[in-house]
């Protein structure tokens, strides 16, 4: 039932009339609002439903939906792309910072709007595809497109900072994002990842020996590029079972739950050395489970991890949702490597094993993380 009233869009009614509202994105500051404009959100606690609250109140005051939209772009700090339907008129914005995607298309009378610009060409939308700019507002009615003008969180001298997990992570393969189409980006990761590979000479001289793949789906076009670069070949050695994503569960034993079923280690070569490309290093819940996977496979006499965007190393409230640095892998380094320390029957290895090479043998293991091996280590998986 609490389910039932998250989902968007979240429907009002202002002077008898249908309001709607429809939102992407994350508005850290969304409590506080809330307890300033006294707002009572009713069955749902979302940033979405205290947004939209917060305009049927202004609404009910006489203000009108532009004067809102304005009020929110310049006073709310967030990641978000809003569109609204109110008498007769849809308005569409987006934060000022331009964070999280917003376009649109028109194919003859009928316009379509969405914050992943591949679902066109799926209801066979072929027209341009047209960004909605950072802090602009957008009123779509029977007369037309019109701008009602760009504004600034705070007047705000930054122009632009967009989120970059979109391109690494967030967006569809073929979305464009900033005029960049996002499969084109992650190739460009790829090539990127081999021109700066540490160990290129010793793969060269091993050529025979290492086959490249990919983890999760999101990270194709990443490995591919590093495949083309160097001209190894590309394999699909972990499958997945279910294609939700694990990053939105709330609590990190769901989320660890979630992805011991969802992915599993397929037997397609007899190379035993393997350049496992992800599409990012956040939590490090799924590299951590696919390594044990791979481990306990004995598939591989050495694992070597890249990523093909930077380690997330701070909080990120605009989005993903990470409130501590705490729970960030990449927080948990030695000489810029994050490590991951193995037992054995409860006993603790003597060596430590680096993240970005790991040599195997035919052991049990159990996974534990640590900022070095003299410290007491966590247990991650068992």
């Amino acid at each position: 039932e609490k389910n039932y009233y998250d989902t968007q869009p979240i429907i009002s009614y202002v002077n008898n009339k249908p309001f709607c509202l429809v939102h992407n994105g994350n508005i850290k500051i969304i409590e506080v609002f809330k307890r300033y404009h006294d707002i009572n959100s009713l069955n749902s606690e979302t940033d979405t439903a205290i947004l939209s609250q917060y305009f049927v109140k202004e609404l009910e005051r006489g203000y009108t939906v532009t004067d809102i939209i304005k009020n929110v772009i310049i006073n709310i700090d967030g990641a978000y792309s809003i569109i609204i339907h109110y008498d007769n008129n849809v308005y569409a914005f987006r934060d000022s910072l331009g964070m999280r995607p917003l376009s649109y298309t028109i194919q003859e009378d009928m316009i379509c709007m969405s914050s992943e610009s591949s679902v066109y060409k799926d209801i066979n939308f072929n027209n341009e595809i047209i960004e909605i700019n950072p802090g602009e507002i957008l009123k779509i009615n029977d007369k037309g497109i019109v701008s009602l003008g760009q504004y600034r969180y705070h007047n705000r001298t930054v122009k632009q900072a967009s989120c970059g997990l979109e391109y690494a992570y967030l967006s569809n393969d073929n979305s464009i994002f900033n005029n960049i189409l996002i499969k084109d980006a992650r190739y460009n990761f790829g090539i990127s990842l081999w021109q700066e590979e540490e160990y290129q000479e010793y793969i060269q001289n091993n050529y025979n020996d290492f086959v490249v793949s990919y983890i999760p789906n999101t990270a194709i076009y990443s490995a591919k590029g590093y495949s083309d670069a160097c001209g190894l070949d590309l394999v699909e050695v972990v499958g997945v079972n279910f294609k939700d994503r694990t990053f939105i569960i709330s609590n990190q034993e769901d989320r660890i739950k979630a992805l011991l079923n969802k992915f599993t280690i397929k037997n397609v070569t007899n190379k035993r050395k393997l350049i496992l490309i992800d599409d990012s290093i956040v939590r490090g819940n799924t590299l951590i489970i696919i390594v044990f996977k791979l481990l306990m496979s004995n598939l591989f006499d050495e694992i070597y991890i890249r990523s093909a965007s930077p380690p997330i190393r701070y909080e990120d409230y605009m989005g993903i949702d990470i409130p501590t640095r705490q729970e960030l892998i990449a927080n948990y380094t030695i000489n810029k490597k994050i490590y991951l320390y193995l037992s054995i029957n409860n006993e603790k290895l003597k060596d430590t094993v680096i993240l970005d090479r790991i040599i195997c043998n035919n052991k049990k293991y159990v996974i534990y993380l640590s900022k070095n091996s003299n410290e007491e280590t966590i247990p991650i998986y068992t």
